[in-house]
């Protein structure tokens, strides 16, 4: 009975690892429970994906995307440390985002803030529906004349 605890345990361990590397957690546990010692030298040799921890890094709002080269940098930047382009003003730090207005995210387009409580909008986006985001990762776009 021990022995089995023991196993998933470990499986819940290798689940954890394989969650924070961007990879499926259910799968995760099954691996390790089933063989968790080679499950567990399998994940930690697994590098994160790129893509995971670019999405993460800018979700939080400290980051976003270069707009020359996609690269993430620090918000405030104003040169890209990557491609070496300078900023532009208009792209360096959001002015204001407001209920109503149009904005941009890095990651999920354009769309229609509907909310903001604090720290965190919601927004309509274009194509991929409506999403809680932090303010601070949006860039206002300017209101679209009626047709």
């Amino acid at each position: 009975m021990e022995l089995l605890a023991i196993w998933v345990i470990m499986g819940v361990v290798v689940a954890m690892i394989a969650s924070s590397k961007g990879k499926s957690a259910g799968a995760w546990f099954a691996y390790g429970v089933v063989v968790w010692p080679i499950a567990l030298v399998h994940i930690l040799l697994e590098d994160r994906p790129v893509a995971v921890a670019d999405r993460k890094a800018v979700e939080t709002g400290d980051f976003r995307k270069c707009p020359f080269c996609a690269e993430v940098i620090r918000r405030e930047a104003i040169v890209c440390r990557h491609c070496g382009r300078d900023i532009p003003a208009s792209a360096a730090v959001p002015t204001e985002v407001r209920v109503g207005g149009r904005a941009q995210h890095p990651l999920r387009g354009d769309g229609k803030v509907s909310a903001i409580s604090g720290e965190y909008a919601w927004v309509t986006f274009d194509e991929s529906g409506e999403g809680k985001v932090p303010v601070r990762s949006l860039v206002p776009l300017p209101d679209q004349p009626a047709a």
